[in-house]
């Protein structure tokens, strides 16, 4: 009697089993084991040291060739195109405010810089599963193909009364950002390469309603992975290059030197 196994990634496998002498074919198929596993033994006793080594390099090429086609499947499935950073300066009217104490005076009016370390995607997927659960749709998703459009613009914001000295500070936050994002590349497609390897579950009254709840979750997770190490690393590198500003006057090159070098030592990260 033939009865149908459940199907498994999309494969019905069929699954014979008798209806009588069911114990009689169940010791057969172990007899059945043991006898093969045997001959299995007595066959690489009889290859030869040269022949065994000819299979071992075999096997290990196998598994190079099959690392190689997985390394570049992801390659192939990334893409990302990034733009030069765009600093806008903006004059204003109004006067800045006062330093908080006489020590800070180099630094008395603030002029005021903003950035943003912005990214767009798109996604290709494919159906994992489909479920309908009374009205609501259950879908999972696995993310195919990933394009990314990577962009920092930077506004800077100069005081009536600016100083040169604050011009020069502000030119450290810019110079920050530019280093940060200038392994822009790198860090989106770390962040990439997991969503790749996962997949995502949405629910909705439709399918397609489901399928952009699970692309909305793997967009998030790049999201957060990616500003990360860029928006909020950027923003860590500023505070500690106010710090060293204040405490330490130098040249504003050499204030970020030493605020990345502060950074990426470990030490604090908010002073």
């Amino acid at each position: 009697m033939m009865i149908p196994h459940p199907v498994r990634g999309g494969i019905e496998i069929p699954s014979v089993i008798f209806a009588s002498n069911c114990d009689t074919v169940h010791c057969r198929s172990r007899l059945n084991l043991r006898q093969g596993s045997v001959d299995l033994k007595n066959l690489l006793n009889e290859i030869s040291a040269e022949d065994k080594e000819s299979f071992l390099i075999f096997c290990c090429s196998l598994v190079f060739v099959f690392m190689i086609w997985a390394v570049t499947k992801e390659q192939f499935a990334i893409t990302i195109e990034s733009y030069e950073p765009f600093v806008q300066v903006k004059n204003s009217t109004a006067e800045g405010p006062r330093a908080r104490t006489k020590t800070l005076e180099p630094l008395c009016f603030d002029g005021g810089v903003e950035w943003t370390f912005k990214s767009e995607s798109e996604m290709n997927y494919s159906f994992v599963r489909q479920q309908k659960q009374g009205n609501k749709w259950s879908v999972t998703i696995s993310i195919e193909q990933v394009f990314m459009k990577l962009t920092l613009p930077i506004e800077v914001t100069i005081a009536k009364n600016s100083s040169i000295r604050l011009d020069q500070h502000n030119k450290g936050h810019i110079l920050i950002c530019k280093k940060v994002y200038a392994d822009a590349e790198k860090i989106a497609r770390e962040a990439i390469v997991p969503v790749l390897r996962r997949t995502y579950t949405g629910e909705g009254d439709t399918v397609d309603e489901a399928s952009a709840q699970a692309v909305g979750f793997a967009t998030d997770e790049l999201i957060e992975a990616y500003r990360a190490k860029t928006q909020a690393a950027a923003q860590d590198i500023c505070d500690i290059y106010e710090f060293i500003e204040l405490t330490q006057p130098s040249s504003y090159e050499n204030s970020v030197e030493k605020a990345i070098q502060s950074y990426e030592s470990g030490k604090a990260r908010r002073l």
